[in-house]
């Protein structure tokens, strides 16, 4: 029984084993691949054989390719085994190589700078300009090079959320390869929108009203100042400090208030409307007012506090509705 096996086992390798008598492989020392598995048609291999087997033989997978940019060896014993178990006979064939083949994987090296250049053009194309300020866009972080296989290389930006008005943003840049995404990299980025502001011209004491003399234009970067920055002299007129202001702080809303026509402590003439009746009484002010602004007034004879508008300089102005009564 054994004898039959043993027969039947060298029976199968005979049939399996192509013979190829006279067929010859030539491998050079070195070779660059493209893909993830390298054939002997990869490694540059010259077959003489039949038209069938040569084919065969260099359609032959024999090694895994190394990663993009890296370098590995084959041997030519490796390459005898791999003949052997697709059915050829190594040792009717002649191999004609050196002992160890080196094989390195051709790649595209996607550079850092390519990388900030694709989030700056994303950047740019999110953020609004004014014809008059100017963006700029500078790296935080900055990525490394990036080795890919060969192939058409797109890269897509994007941001996970609105970038306009903020000082900084992050942008992930993916990386495709023929279409597909392969990796991505994430860098953070500075975003100043330089614009001309408005700035004291020197230290501005508070409840100062501004004049032409306290302030200059200067370029500044507009998302780093809080309130809204002003770049008009006329939006400032009539207007004071709220605060002490020290030079080349941005003079902006939140910093600078209309100058009240009205000052706390003040007597003035109250007048009430009132269905077609009109008023007057004396009041004082318990709190300074701009034209406009309701403001808390003192009846000075009932000594009963409500709220009226200021009218100008001396005068504040209620206006009743039928239900409610008027000043006692």
């Amino acid at each position: 029984m054994k004898t039959r096996q043993l027969l039947l086992i060298l029976l199968t390798a005979v049939v399996l084993c192509r013979p190829c008598p006279g067929a010859s492989i030539g491998i050079p020392s070195q070779a660059v691949v493209a893909g993830s598995q390298v054939t002997l048609a990869d490694l540059q291999a010259t077959v003489l054989a039949s038209p069938a087997n040569a084919a065969k033989i260099k359609a032959l997978v024999v090694a895994a390719a190394p990663l993009p940019g890296k370098s590995r060896t084959i041997t030519k014993a490796q390459i005898r085994e791999h003949l052997l178990q697709a059915g050829f006979n190594p040792d009717l064939i002649k191999l004609d190589c050196p002992e160890e083949i080196q094989i390195t994987r051709s790649s595209n090296t996607i550079a850092g700078q390519e990388i900030i250049a694709a989030g700056v053009d994303y950047l740019r194309r999110q953020i609004t300009v004014e014809k008059d300020n100017a963006l700029m866009v500078s790296p935080i972080t900055a990525p490394r090079d990036i080795v890919v296989p060969v192939g058409k290389v797109d890269l897509v930006a994007e941001t996970t959320g609105a970038v306009s008005g903020k000082t900084s943003a992050g942008v992930r840049v993916c990386i495709l390869l023929e279409g597909r995404p392969l990796q991505y990299a994430v860098v953070q980025y500075r975003l100043q929108l330089m614009g001309e502001v408005l700035v004291a011209s020197h230290e501005i004491a508070r409840n100062t009203v501004l004049t032409s003399a306290d302030m200059k234009l200067e370029r500044r970067d507009l998302n780093s100042i809080k309130g809204s920055a002003l770049s008009d002299p006329a939006e400032l007129a009539g207007r004071r400090a709220t605060r002490m202001l020290a030079a080349g702080t941005p003079l902006t809303d939140a910093c600078t208030e209309p100058t009240p026509m009205v000052k706390k402590g003040q007597e003035v003439t109250v007048t009430v409307l009132a269905s077609g009746i009109e008023v007057t009484a004396p009041g004082m002010a318990l709190q300074d007012g701009a034209k406009g602004e309701i403001i808390r007034i003192r009846n000075l004879q009932s000594k009963e506090e409500f709220q009226a508008k200021v009218v100008n300089e001396t005068n504040v102005v209620i206006e009743l509705t039928p239900q409610e009564r008027p000043l006692q």
